[in-house]
């Protein structure tokens, strides 16, 4: 067939070989570089069309033209007796078996390395596609534990940064899924998205997190297409132990959390399920636009701000009408509406009863989900059910012991029962997890605190202020370490910096009211009051702000009526119960406040039965036991006074520097008529820090004492206190009231 011979002689198939291998050389080098430059999603199939139209072009040029020391020449123009055709044609090959040689070198790094003969990973690069180049490992302080990983953020490729939120969201749903897989040791959110665009390497990651893997990887999303990049890196080596690319379409994205999940379990040799386990399930939802919708709220629900909360509500209702069975969307709305009644203006009852409703759909929709049940868990904490609390925080860790939420919210309700000791082992679990967190580093801050280690806290504290100077965190903790010892002026600024940087919080607020309160500077106390209300007229600490007022001032009729409104609203809250009752006892009302006071110690989960009070339940229970004996009541009194020793024994065990274990002596000696006891804890208590002479002349339980001489020289004494750190705050220059204060 002379016709292929001559394709043959003027090297026209060995051209169209050495074509296609350099033009599959040529797009791998194209994606590298797309990522690296930002390039648009489109710039890869602008490379392949013009690579397909280039393809013919190069087979004609081969056929028409010929290669001679002279140059180019048509072939037609060369003598065949000068050609040197063949000479090319040798050339040719040794260009492509080149070619091919590295190509298969490519594949082979890419496709078919194992951690015993792998390539080393690159320092990472936020931008670019790992390549197979050498990573500096230094030696990693500590000893992470071996079956230990990090999820890092996945980058966002895209040309729109916009779908920043569906990497990151792609990223934790990983993150989820590997924490609940037994013995594995999962890095958590917070700290691991620390690293976002860093230019940490591997080995430095490695260390910071206490992790021995590290996964990390890029998506790029256009339009219904998206390709995932993902690699598993071993931190002591910097070797590769799994790396893979998928390119899906998003109704297959669940899919492709799978095999990733999956890959990685297999990677780190874990024994992933049982015989009898059910399917791996790595979201709750095969809806696309409901998963999107839900990784926005969730996107948004991590800004504490009133705005940024109710747009996370807004994303998880749409994610819920698209899919109503979609469980973590139900649960992610039940935290939103309980933190809405912290940092926005949404009432304690309202939001809390909205979050029930949606913890307990998400509940039966999937009770093999951990959210649900820290949530129910969360509610339950913020209605003072401390025991009721732990019971669904135990059940949403059984499911993912790795839930830094829920080892988090659940050391904070140790801590509030007076288990400070044991809030202290949950929360260094939870910072252990989180080491980069400042919430889990918090919750170290106050179980130390709780448990008498000052020093410890202070030293936290401080740290996060330094490493963290616009995180409004470190500057509440620091103003609690502050007013937990009895230091109110040098809590004042403090707190006044948290307030500047968390717009919309009334926390701060309610917390500045507190401290002028009991120095005494009620102009300073009822400016801040104004200040909550403006930020949240309805919220439920611009409500505290005020009873707080009413209760120091000793207007008792006005901290009756006022909370009496509340009460209208709610009738079973707690906190407001609580107040009526103890107004009315001051008012003399016994019966009302006989039954208030029974409700709020109901409302606090007190089990009658159990014969056993737990911290929550010290107000209402005190406040009853001296109804009681005012009444002639004693052996129920007295039954109450006998499981506050108990109660009190306790938290002396915890810490011997805490005053409020002695603060309460005070109060059960007032009622029993020891006197003398009576003013030895009391004394002691405002040693350690107990502050505000008038919430103990507005104390019906101390009346009988107030002109005893040690009572009368202990007030003036906490009066004198008073008035140096009034005078210290204004020697200080630091703001005072709320025009004073400049925004950050």
């Amino acid at each position: 067939m002379p016709f292929l011979a001559e394709l043959k002689r003027r090297n026209v198939f060995r051209m169209a070989a050495l074509y296609l291998v350099a033009g599959w050389v040529l797009l791998q080098v194209a994606d590298v570089l797309a990522g690296v430059l930002g390039l648009p999603d489109w710039t890869m199939r602008l490379v392949a069309f013009l690579l397909l139209l280039g393809f013919p072009l190069a087979l004609i040029f081969s056929w028409v033209y010929e290669l001679t020391p002279e140059g180019l020449k048509r072939d037609i123009d060369v003598d065949r007796s000068q050609s040197i055709a063949t000479q090319t044609g040798r050339k040719l090959n040794v260009v492509i078996v080149g070619l091919l040689a590295a190509a298969v070198t490519l594949l082979a790094l890419d496709k078919l390395v194992k951690p015993d003969n792998a390539a080393v990973v690159a320092p990472r690069s936020p931008t670019s596609t790992p390549a197979a180049e050498p990573v500096a490992t230094d030696a990693v302080p500590g000893a992470p534990v071996a079956k230990s990983i990090a999820v890092l953020p996945f980058v966002n490729m895209s040309a729109d940064q916009n779908n920043a939120y569906f990497s990151d969201g792609l990223s934790e749903e990983l993150l989820n899924f590997l924490a609940k897989v037994d013995g594995l040791k999962v890095a958590a959110r917070t700290s691991s998205f620390q690293f976002r665009g860093g230019d940490a390497d591997i080995a430095e990651i490695g260390a910071r997190l206490k992790v021995a893997t590290v996964l990390e990887g890029s998506v790029r999303k256009a339009g219904n297409d998206v390709r995932i990049t993902a690699q598993l890196i071993e931190v002591d080596s910097g070797y590769h132990l799994w790396s893979e690319t998928y390119d899906r379409n998003l109704d297959n994205i669940f899919a492709v959390q799978e095999e990733i999940a999956r890959a990685i379990v297999d990677a780190l040799k874990l024994p992933l399920l049982g015989k009898d386990a059910a399917p791996l399930k790595v979201t709750a939802t095969t809806n696309v636009e409901a998963y999107d919708l839900y990784l926005l709220g969730r996107h948004h629900a991590r800004e504490p701000s009133a705005e940024s909360l109710q747009t996370a509500v807004d994303y998880y209702e749409r994610a819920i009408a698209v899919d109503p069975g979609y469980a973590l969307a139900h649960s992610g709305l039940a935290d939103a509406y309980m933190f809405l009644s912290d940092y926005g203006d949404m009432p304690i009852d309202e939001a809390s009863r909205l979050a029930e409703e949606a913890a307990r759909r998400a509940m039966e929709l999937d009770p093999g989900a951990a959210e649900p049940y820290a949530s129910m868990g969360l509610i339950l904490d913020y209605r003072q059910r401390a025991e009721a609390a732990m019971a669904y925080y135990d059940r949403a860790l059984a499911i993912n012991p790795n839930y830094v939420n829920a080892l988090g919210w659940k050391s904070n309700v140790l801590a509030d029962v007076g288990r400070s000791k044991d809030a202290l082992v949950l929360a260094e679990q939870a910072y252990d997890l989180d080491p980069l967190s400042n919430f889990a580093k918090s919750g170290v801050i106050n179980a130390a605190a709780a448990a008498g280690q000052f020093d410890r806290a202070e030293t936290l504290i401080s740290e996060m202020i330094a490493e963290y100077p616009d995180d409004p965190l470190g500057y509440e903790e620091y103003g609690n370490w502050h007013l937990a010892l009895g230091q109110l002026d040098k809590a004042v600024p403090y707190y006044i910096a948290a307030h500047r940087r968390r717009p919309g919080d009334t926390f701060m607020a309610w917390r500045l009211v507190q401290c002028f309160v009991r120095m005494g500077d009620d102009e300073a106390a009822e400016a801040w009051y104004e200040e909550s209300k403006r930020r949240g007229p309805q919220a439920n600490y611009t409500h505290m702000a005020r009873l707080e007022i009413y209760r120091s001032a000793g207007d008792t009729e006005a901290h009756l009526a006022y909370a009496l409104k509340g009460v209208e609203v709610a009738p079973r809250n707690l906190g407001l119960r609580l107040n009526t009752g103890a107004a009315r006892y001051r008012l003399g009302d016994l019966d009302g406040a006989e039954s208030d006071l029974r409700l709020a110690l109901e409302l606090a989960g007190y089990d009658p039965a159990q014969q056993k009070l737990v911290a929550n339940q010290f107000l209402p229970a005190v406040f009853l036991a001296a109804v009681l004996a005012e009444q002639g009541k004693m052996e129920e009194s007295d039954a109450l006074l006998a499981q506050i020793d108990g109660l009190n024994e306790l938290l002396w065990r915890q810490s011997e520097i805490d005053p409020t274990p002695y603060r309460n002596d005070a109060w059960v000696s007032a009622i029993r008529g020891d006197g003398d006891g009576m003013l030895t804890s009391l004394e002691k208590a405002v040693s350690l820090g107990l502050r505000g002479h008038r919430s103990i002349l507005r104390n019906p339980m101390y009346e009988p004492y107030f002109e005893e001489p040690g009572m009368r020289a202990l007030i003036e004494k906490m009066k004198a206190d008073e008035v140096a750190m009034r005078a210290r705050l204004l020697r200080s220059g630091e703001p005072r009231l709320p025009e004073d204060v400049s925004n950050p």
